[in-house]
């Protein structure tokens, strides 16, 4: 994928990247399960505004 001076212009202005890491011993659970998530992103994201939602319940 080619990135242009637009594109990396809007990155740096719109998008804030996280990463997140499994530990494959420990956590291997957790790895298969968001592996077996056609989104990633999505389902992250959906998990955090129900988890949002839960807590501006109590």
């Amino acid at each position: 994928m080619t990135y242009y001076p637009a594109n990396k212009r809007y990155e740096a202005k719109a998008l804030r990247k996280m990463t997140i890491a499994f530990n494959r011993n420990t956590e291997s659970d957790l790895l298969e399960w968001i592996e077996s998530q056609e989104n990633k992103a999505g389902y992250i994201k959906q998990l955090i505004r129900e988890d949002m939602e839960r807590q501006q319940k109590h």
